[in-house]
């Protein structure tokens, strides 16, 4: 017998590819080695360098000269030093006595050829690339890898030790030129290059390992996190670049298919999403070879002992390593890739969304659909798209199952498979119905987010009128509706996730059952460890894609539904788009089209309108008719008319807002507009950046705007200056300052044209003057830049100071055009013009400014973020918040139910392991009391996961979200005034739809799994120990490393999820404000602006939404490299050591198999847990921290009929905005009578507003006291104080639902009495042509000033003895002002009346005056006493006339 260590010639030169005979039948022949391990590879380099080189070359140099002598000069020295090596190889090679192969001199040959070329490519690449070579990097490891092979044969063969030598220098070489091509360029890179983040300047083993993390573990763990702590996105990630990208796939792909965006957004991102399908792939057999290895590894164990049997269990060993490696790695690389796909589709489509929100119509703008698709939408589109693979990889899978099932039980192996097929059936039978309830749903919350963001909007003049009774109602039956349709939804859930849980005892049961019963009298039954636990495994795995299927299948099914509904937003607004606002064109609108893009002449005008008749987009009644106008450069056009007259609609129609049915606009489509809307646009920003708006800060250009809108005095005024921050919707300012903002806005466009929609209304007549001469006069800005003017407005108080006037009449037609000198009806309205005052407003001081400016909390105190310690350590308090909303009753079900489960889930592996240990010893004894134990065991997990799932899906789950809604609702409801003034809407409303979305549908499944996957994971973990007894010293060592593995990951995973959430509130914000300015936008053309505005929310959203995916397959792929150590020890113990039995191994191995996956779920469930719980953290915090009005000392209820006279008495009043606040009413002593009417006035910032605000005590009482009817206020509940006083708001409060519950939600009047109402403010037939009492207010589009009118028609119907009018002439022309004064004359006669005056004239008549100054009452008296002697009021009087 030849000795074992050494091989002839001859056994070397054979291909083999294991030695035979010799080197203990433990190698592989150097042919194999050589042709397989060395030139295969080396010949794949030399293509792929080829190809690389090719690409490499066209690309800029981006390192600095520095690194050319440094890391370049290391490179290409231990390249050549390599290169050395191969030729002293070839020369040996070459000897005669070298006993070489057919392989060894091609071999080495192929190497030196792909040696040159890698030095060719790290020459090129060190220059052109930000990251270590991948090719390169990838080459050299896996060539030394396999070059280890080949030194140990070379070094055992004997013959030729210098060969072995050189060889072994070339592999050090190897590792040397691995090492130097690994390090990376930062320091070497040229801006911006080196800014780029670690993950693309990483190298490929950095990248496969995230070890590119480590820094920001680091810094989350041991302190707070920013967004700017956060690695940036890399360019293929910017917002910018994925726009670009998906909205010209989107451009291009004009095939109206129902699945169009979907198959757009995977050619958007099909990079990763083909790395990951490929690596998912490569995944498949790397996961099979797993019951192979239990087979032999079993089957080992039941050898006899011999050389053979060690070496096999050797190489068991290292395949054990490699395999549970291999699964690690390679499934870091495919979640990772599938993450960056999900990432990059849900930036696209939110941009995407954007660009269709953009182009809505006025009526579409209101609806909130886009805040639905960019958060709910968007996030069920990114949990659906997780499960991509399950779909195509899954049949693969259970194809490749069933074969090797095949081989172990022959043709039995149809059972598991028809199993599968009838569970798939069910889940695809469900899943059918998952996209179409899943929209049911999404459209539910739609509505409820839509009814929240328009009650956040409003909730100013909902307070004031008491009637925050029936938003709240409106919300909690929205809810509950909501719920209820999620009810479907819930069903599918509980049965997908019933049948993906039992899937595996159900298989494995009905398999061992009908191969028992089958073949237990043949005298070939074998049921021993090696055949049991083989099927086990493969069933296991066979089961796993049904699993994934089941769950897969509604995920994506939702997904793809939402995916439809983004789709139908983006096509509905290209159709839009398509039909246009204009006509058919006529014969000549071709050359017309062109025409309007020339520039004009300085004669020409720059708008001319012929015989238009225009309506909007949803109506078919015409708002205008026969329009015919021209609008001259550089001039100066007044538009005026009654109320609905359609002033607006024709600032509309020359922005182009309005569907044109007949006539032309010609206009240039490069004409610079700004334009002012009736209701003024303002971002919640500072001051100076609403002002400059888009715009480059010109500070000289500045001061003469703020100068010319009389704003400088305010701005003084204010702590922070121009830096203030005005608050959502502009809240903190009255309307005459946001009407003068908005001016200023304009002016600092610098735009050609100026359409200003009301803005003289709402200011005092000093400041109007003022305005007026310094904007429109003659020396005004815009005649001294020749800024063309057309002003619609109520008052023509100034028309004569015009150039052109253009007067409606009530159908929407021209009544007369021209100089205003030469206008008839201008000429009557003038006469009484003299006497007429514009609106008196508050100022910064008043109402909302200078206190709230300097003591109001921004909104981030009011974020419900938490502190920094609770940000990285947790609050194990959410669990008992989250679980008392459930209900302990469902708490209590889910805890008795989860234990039993994973007992009844895992123990039938040890039933398994007797039962195989008894066959084998005793056949057939006990065979049905184990297979009776083994049967039960499956009906009790089976049982047990359908009572969890009803537990916490059916019964918990709409309990805690009611709970939590109305917590939410409770706080926001019961929230003061100055908390909306200091709080971002869009961060409020982020509570109610991204917030509430994760606790109902991620929080509830994700739970459950966390507690059914840690049971599981504690049940294996101990079998392992039991039936392994060397595995158990590990498990301390372990212990300790999961401690600190999760103190070290929870820190910064708690922080990011937080982040998360926080970063789309800013996104969330924009989409809103852009919803509410959509025009102003399109007017300025600031649509790009925007858009980039976008990009920055969106960057800063994806960062923390992109980390968290990547600290999750840190970890995932951390807690697969102690599986794998694990399986390793127990492989490597059991083989090497005595006194293990084949039974224990298989249980063990067994219980490692599904260990791993059972360690993934648990992760992605605790994930889902901790993300949702970062929800419940800021709904519970803002239920905490948000401050509530209502006081526990106020619950004095007044009598039924209070108040019965109106009297009103104010004693040493001082009132702040918040607790402690500074005043901005000081010792303020006033009785007003029964009946009195009495009128309000004074100066800018005197604070007439505040005093409103304080009879219904939406400001702190501070001092004093306020009696109504001998009754105070200050111990009042809010709510009931509010309901019994008759408040007429400044802002027009139209609520949501028919017009009849518009005008009497309390339902107190029949429908004779309200029809009453609109007939005595002139809106009955306004109402009764667009559908009488029962239209919905939504469809009945009504001018600013027609919505006033409605908001007196429903004070009309009020029964309060006090009625208080804020400013609510504001919108009004002349005529009908008169006439809404002499209703509230003729029907308030009986009533005490407060009206904070917009027009002098308004309370000429009234019966007292106050006057205020800075919070201080400076006169009160009758109107003759105060005009008949010097006195404020006589001044401001003067002022007007």
């Amino acid at each position: 017998m030849p000795e074992l260590g050494l091989c002839s010639p001859q056994a070397d030169d054979a291909f083999g590819p294991v030695v035979a005979h010799c080197r203990q039948g433990f190698d592989f022949t150097l042919l194999f080695e050589q042709f397989i391990l060395s030139a295969v590879p080396s010949v794949l380099v030399l293509l792929v360098s080829s190809w690389a080189l090719m690409r490499r070359h066209r690309r800029s140099v981006k390192t600095t000269s520095q690194s050319i002598f440094s890391l370049r000069l290391a490179k290409q020295i231990s390249i050549a030093s390599l290169a050395a090596t191969q030729l002293v190889l070839i020369v040996l090679w070459s000897l005669p006595d070298s006993n070489r192969t057919k392989a060894s001199l091609p071999a080495v040959a192929l190497s030196l050829a792909g040696t040159l070329a890698m030095a060719i490519l790290s020459y090129l690449e060190h220059d052109r690339s930000v990251r270590p070579s991948t090719i390169l990097c990838a080459y050299l490891f896996f060539s030394a890898l396999l070059d280890l092979s080949q030194a140990r044969t070379l070094w055992l063969r004997h013959s030729n030790d210098a060969v072995a030598a050189v060889f072994t220098a070339g592999l050090v070489l190897k590792v040397v030129t691995l090492v130097v091509e690994t390090i990376e360029k930062k320091s070497f890179l040229q801006a911006p290059y080196r800014d780029y983040n670690p993950e693309t300047l990483g190298s490929v083993f950095n990248i496969s390992v995230f070890w590119w993390l480590n820094s920001l573990f680091l810094k989350g763990s041991s302190t707070s996190l920013g967004i700017k702590d956060l690695f940036a996105l890399d360019e293929n990630m910017l917002s910018a670049k994925i726009h670009t990208n998906i909205r010209q796939r989107w451009a291009e792909q004009q095939q109206k298919s129902f699945y169009r965006l979907l198959w757009v957004a995977v050619r958007s991102a099909w990079r990763p999403l083909l790395i990951s399908s490929v690596t998912r792939l490569i995944l498949i057999p790397i996961k099979f070879a797993q019951p192979l290895l239990i087979d032999r590894a079993v089957s080992l164990m039941t050898e006899p002992e011999s050389q053979s049997k060690t070496n096999s269990g050797r190489a068991m060993i290292g395949a054990t390593a490699l395999i549970y490696l291999g699964i690690a790695i390679v499934t870091g690389y495919h979640r990772h890739n599938l993450y960056r796909f999900v990432t990059i589709v849900r930036g696209g489509l939110v941009c995407l969304i954007y660009d269709a929100t953009l182009k809505l119509d006025m009526d579409q703008s209101k609806e909130s659909a886009a805040v639905t698709h960019m958060s709910a939408d968007i996030d069920r589109i990114a949990l659906g798209f997780e499960s991509l693979d399950p779909l195509w990889a899954g049949p693969i899978e259970i194809a490749i199952g069933i074969y090797l099932l095949n081989q172990r039980i022959g043709a039995l192996c149809v059972t598991p498979v028809v199993l599968a097929v009838v569970l798939v059936a069910i889940c695809f039978s469900v899943g059918k119905t998952a996209t179409s309830a899943q929209k049911v749903w999404v459209e539910a919350m739609q509505r409820r987010v839509a009814a929240t963001a328009r009650a956040l909007a409003n909730i100013k003049g909902l307070k004031m009128t008491g009637l925050t009774k029936f938003i709240d109602t409106e919300l909690d039956d929205l809810r509950n509706l909501e719920l209820k349709k999620s009810r479907r939804v819930r069903f599918i859930i509980c049965v997908t996730a019933a049948i993906s849980t039992t899937t595996l005892p159900i298989l494995t049961t009905i398999t061992i059952l009908v191969y028992v019963l089958v073949n237990r009298n043949s005298p070939d039954f074998k049921f021993d460890s090696a055949l049991v636990f083989t099927m086990l495994s493969l069933i296991s795995l066979l089961t796993r894609p049904v699993q994934d299927l089941a769950f897969a299948i509604p995920d994506v099914g939702g997904g793809i539904g939402c995916v439809q509904r983004i789709q139908k937003y983006l096509v509905a607004q290209e159709e839009v788009q398509e039909s246009g606002p204009s006509p058919p064109a006529p014969e000549s609108s071709k050359g017309k089209e062109l025409e309007d893009l020339l520039p004009q002449s300085s004669t020409d005008a720059l708008i001319t309108i012929q015989d238009g008749d225009f309506t909007f987009q949803d109506v078919s009644k015409l708002v205008l008719h026969d329009i015919s106008l021209k609008v001259p450069k550089g001039s100066w056009t007044i538009l005026t008319g009654p109320v609905g007259s359609g002033k607006s609609a024709l600032l509309l129609a020359i922005l182009g807002e309005l569907r044109q049915i007949k006539g032309s606009v010609r206009k240039s489509k490069l004409l610079p507009i700004a334009f002012c809307a009736q209701e003024p646009w303002l971002p919640n920003t500072t001051l100076r950046e609403i002002v400059t708006g888009f715009s480059e800060y010109d500070s000289n250009w500045y001061s003469k705007v703020i100068d010319a809108c009389v704003l400088s005095f305010d701005i003084k005024e204010l702590a922070m200056g121009d830096q203030t921050v005005v608050g959502s919707g502009g809240i903190s300012l009255s309307g005459g300052q946001q009407q003068r903002l908005s001016l200023a806005r304009a002016l600092y466009s610098r735009k050609s044209l100026l359409l200003l929609d009301d803005v003289l209304c709402g200011l005092d007549a000093a400041t109007e003057q003022k305005i007026v001469d310094n904007v429109f006069g003659q020396s005004g800005l815009c005649r001294k830049n020749g800024t063309t003017v057309f002003l619609a407005t109520h008052s023509v108080r100034h028309a004569m100071r015009a150039d052109h006037a253009i007067v409606l009449a009530s159908g929407g037609t021209i009544l007369e055009q021209g100089k205003p000198s030469q206008l008839s009806s201008l000429q009557e309205f003038s006469t009484d013009t003299e006497s007429e005052e514009p609106a008196t407003t508050s100022s910064f001081t008043d109402a909302n400014t200078t206190d709230q400016s300097s003591n109001v909390p921004r909104a981030q105190d009011h974020d419900g973020t938490q502190d920094s310690r609770s940000r990285s350590n947790g609050d194990t308090r959410l669990f008992a918040y989250y679980l008392q909303a459930i209900g302990w009753v469902n708490v209590l079900g889910i805890a008795i139910f989860s234990p039993i489960f994973a007992f009844s889930f895992k123990f039938p592996t040890v039933i398994l392991n007797w039962w195989s240990a008894t066959e084998t010893e005793t056949p057939g004894v006990k065979t049905d009391l184990y297979l009776g134990m083994y049967c039960l065991l499956a009906v009790i997990t089976i049982i047990s996961v359908v009572m969890a799932l009803v537990f916490i899906l059916i019964f918990g789950m709409p309990r805690a979200s009611i709970r939590i809604h109305r917590r939410l609702l409770d706080a926001v409801i019961g929230a003061p005034l100055w908390f909306f003034v200091s709080t971002d809407s869009g961060q409020t409303l982020n509570r109610f739809s991204q917030d509430l979305s994760l606790i109902d549908v991620a929080l509830p499944p994700g739970m459950l799994n966390t507690i059914y996957m840690g049971a599981l994971c504690i049940m294996e973990v101990g079998l392992i120990a039991m039936a392994s007894k060397w595995a158990l010293p590990m498990y301390p060592v372990l212990l300790i490393v999961l401690y600190f593995l999760q103190s070290f990951y929870l820190r910064t995973s708690r922080q990011l999820r937080l982040l998360d959430i926080e970063a789309k509130a800013p996104l969330f914000s924009q989409f809103m404000e852009t919803l509410q300015g959509l025009m102003t936008i399109r007017a300025f053309k600031w649509e790009q602006k925007s858009t980039e505005k976008v990009y920055a929310y969106l960057d800063d959203s994806q960062r923390p939404f992109y980390l968290l995916y990547s600290i999750q397959r840190w970890l995932t792929l951390v807690l697969d490299i102690m599986v794998a150590v694990i399986a390793t020890a127990v492989v490597a113990l059991a083989t090497q050591t005595s006194g293990s039995s084949a039974g224990g191994l298989g249980v063990s191995l067994v219980n490692i198999l599904s260990l791993s996956q059972t360690l993934v779920s648990l992760i992605r469930a605790w994930v889902e847990v901790e993300t949702s719980l970062g929800a419940v953290a800021r709904v519970r915090s803002f239920d905490r921290e948000t401050p509530r009005e209502n006081l526990p000392t106020e619950d004095s209820e007044p009598p039924e009929q209070w108040p019965s006279s109106g009297k009103i008495e104010v004693r040493g009043l001082g009132a702040s905005y918040k607790p402690e606040g500074a005043l901005v009413l000081d010792g303020l002593d006033v009785d007003i009578q029964p009946g009195e009417k009495i009128g309000l006035c004074g100066r800018t910032g005197s604070g007439k507003s505040s005093f409103v605000l304080s009879l219904l005590k939406m400001v702190e009482l501070q001092q004093g006291d306020i009696l109504l009817d001998d009754s105070t206020i200050k111990s009042m509940p809010r709510s009931t104080l509010r309901r019994r006083l008759n408040v007429m708001p400044q802002n027009p409060l139209i609520l949501s639902g028919t017009m009849r519950f518009c005008l009497d939600p309390w339902s107190e009047n029949s429908d004779e009495r309200i029809q009453w109402a609109l007939e005595e403010v002139g809106m009955w037939e306004v109402i009764a042509e667009r559908g009488g009492l029962d239209v919905n207010t939504d469809d009945c589009p009504l001018s600013r000033g027609q919505q006033q009118l409605i908001c007196l028609s429903r004070a009309l119907l009020g029964k309060s003895k006090i009625l208080i009018l804020d400013e609510a002439t504001a919108n009004l022309d002349q005529e009908t002002e008169a006439k809404m004064m002499e209703v509230i004359k003729e029907n308030f006669s009986q009533c005490t009346v407060i009206m904070v005056a917009h027009h002098l004239h308004t309370i000429r008549d009234f019966d007292k005056i106050m006057v205020l100054d800075r919070g201080n009452l400076v006169e009160y008296g009758r109107p003759d006493d105060l005009l008949s002697r010097p006195s404020r009021f006589r001044e401001i009087w003067e002022s007007q006339s």
